[in-house]
């Protein structure tokens, strides 16, 4: 069985170095966000490269191995299917360039849209968050003025209920002029609770 207490120093002692580290945070998250970017964009884009150069390729291959054209019934069945599988390896080497191009346009672009929402999120929480710390410190401040104004109202009244008593034991002072004093203290007493 645990305490109320220890039950609460339990929950705030969790991520107590994460209270005040939001700017190192963000700046790791902006940062990162950031590399993974352009390592992404990087890659694409040298993917897209290869997948053009790996159709030129193929397009210089077809070239090199493409039969001279003859009569279609004279053509031999062996020459016909290597014509075919040429006309194939043409279609693959199409698709690498549709693919090529479709990161080149697509993809990379879209990386970089994404990057520049995640920015733009990371500058409105990071203003909400400046915000927020501005409202904490403000009322920090006001905790602090009204803690000061406690402790004098506080101090002023004891100090007043020490007058009065012990111008009430000492006789030396009028009734009148203790009354005062009592009525001070009282006073006083209000504004400190």
């Amino acid at each position: 069985f645990t305490s109320t207490r220890d039950q609460y120093t339990l929950i705030m002692s969790w991520g107590l170095e994460l209270w005040d580290s939001y700017n190192a945070v963000v700046g790791h998250v902006s940062a990162e966000a950031n590399n993974l970017v352009e390592v992404y964009a990087k890659y694409f884009k040298e993917k897209a490269e290869l997948e053009k150069e790996y159709s030129k390729g193929l397009r210089k291959l077809i070239a090199k191995y493409e039969p001279k054209k003859q009569k279609e019934n004279e053509e031999q069945t062996e020459m016909a299917s290597f014509r075919n599988i040429l006309v194939e390896t043409g279609y693959q080497a199409g698709q690498h360039e549709l693919l090529a191009e479709h990161v080149t346009k697509v993809i990379v672009k879209e990386m970089h849209h994404k990057s520049t929402e995640l920015h733009k999120k990371i500058k409105e929480n990071s203003k909400h968050a400046r915000i927020e710390k501005e409202k904490m410190d403000s009322s920090y401040l006001k905790l602090e003025k009204a803690k000061l104004k406690y402790q004098k109202n506080f101090h002023d009244w004891k100090e007043s209920d020490r007058t009065y008593q012990k111008a009430d034991k000492d006789g030396k002072i009028s009734r009148n002029e203790v009354l005062r004093m009592k009525d001070v203290s009282e006073t006083k007493e209000a504004q400190y609770q």
